[in-house]
């Protein structure tokens, strides 16, 4: 009997010291009760967004355990289609939210108004890229597709995929404007595509089903693996880095990098769990911050021109590129800027008709 006890015991230890020396492990509960998660983005001010697909809601979180609804069903059901199954969310370049349900596509402007992007059949993911614009995964017919800063079609990349391969569902962008998607297929249960050209071009397979997809200052991919319970680290080229980062979760899903109260990216990484839980991982040995891929705020995009460093170089080609594309950041892309962002009226001369 007290062989057998201590053989357990030995066991019981040498799994705790498995899991503590993954990079990422101990984790830390940041907040809790927050439905079935799948989508996960940080908000400028350090704060998260999550997508609660069966609660049918979007969830405002902070890292002290405060949450509250900002978006439901009820909220959407005039515009048309009922909202059903918000699952992938993201920002575009005018601070924007766009939350992505089963049949509806929408944008949440930071006012709280409602509209709707396009209506399609099982759209799963949005990424920001770089310049702006913005890449959708997953349809009724499988396709990503481009899109530019204000919303307009560009394009549909095509990929050559493997028999009975699902659509697209993950998609993210690294901050050199690497565009990767996610499918599952016969082979593997996570096929992984890198946008080229206009062609999608197979990077790697993996032996996990990926449920999330974050990128860093390098490029390294972070997936989730709901089935596995674990976080995996790869590199830009798709070699395995790390593996796995973490373990001992509770069917992760959605993965995303924390912002600084400026809007600035860090290293710390965050996970929701399929229990409702927002956890962090032991981010001292994450060693790059996420990629500052993301909007520049009204008082970021003043600041910059009165003294520049308040932008990266990133923020100025996206705001010039939604601007005047003369190739710099001026009062005239920041005038365009603070218009979208319904900061200033149209009709009125910068500095008279609001304030940034």
């Amino acid at each position: 009997m007290f062989r057998l006890c201590a053989i357990l015991a030995l066991a019981s230890l040498s799994a705790s010291l498995a899991i503590a020396q993954n990079p990422g492990n101990p984790v830390t509960v940041r907040a809790d009760g927050l439905g079935s998660p799948i989508g996960l983005i940080a908000d400028p001010f350090g704060d998260f967004i999550v997508s609660d697909t069966a609660g049918k809601q979007v969830w405002w979180v902070t890292t002290d355990g405060r949450k509250q609804v900002i978006a439901r069903d009820q909220i959407t059901v005039n515009h048309g289609l009922p909202w059903v199954s918000p699952s992938g969310i993201g920002w575009d370049v005018f601070a924007n939210l766009i939350i992505i349900t089963q049949r509806q596509t929408h944008k949440m402007t930071p006012k709280s108004t409602f509209t709707v992007m396009f209506t399609m059949d099982d759209v799963k993911g949005v990424a920001l890229a770089p310049d702006g614009s913005l890449w959708f995964a997953g349809s009724d017919h499988p396709a990503v597709r481009h899109y530019d800063p204000f919303g307009t079609y560009i394009e549909t990349m095509s990929w050559t995929a493997a028999n009975n391969e699902s659509t697209p569902y993950l998609i993210a962008s690294s901050q050199a404007g690497d565009v990767y998607f996610v499918t599952s297929g016969p082979t593997a249960p996570t096929n992984v595509y890198k946008v080229t050209g206009k062609q999608g071009q197979l990077l790697f397979q993996t032996s996990f089903h990926a449920a999330g997809l974050a990128v860093d200052a390098d490029g390294n991919l972070y997936f989730t693996g709901d089935q596995e319970g674990n976080v995996y680290k790869y590199s830009p080229s798709g070699a395995a880095l790390e593996n796995p980062f973490a373990s001992g979760l509770d069917h992760p899903t959605g993965i995303a990098f924390g912002r600084n109260s400026d809007g600035s990216m860090n290293s710390r990484l965050f996970v929701v769990e399929g229990s409702g839980r927002l956890v962090e991982l032991n981010s001292g040995d994450v060693s790059q911050r996420g990629a500052p891929i993301g909007f520049a705020t009204a008082t970021q995009a003043t600041a910059d021109l009165l003294k520049p460093g308040a932008l990266t170089d990133a923020q100025r080609r996206v705001l010039d590129n939604v601007g005047n594309k003369n190739g710099r950041y001026d009062v005239g892309d920041l005038r365009a800027f603070l218009i979208q962002t319904t900061t200033l009226s149209p009709g009125a001369p910068f500095g008279a008709g609001g304030k940034p």
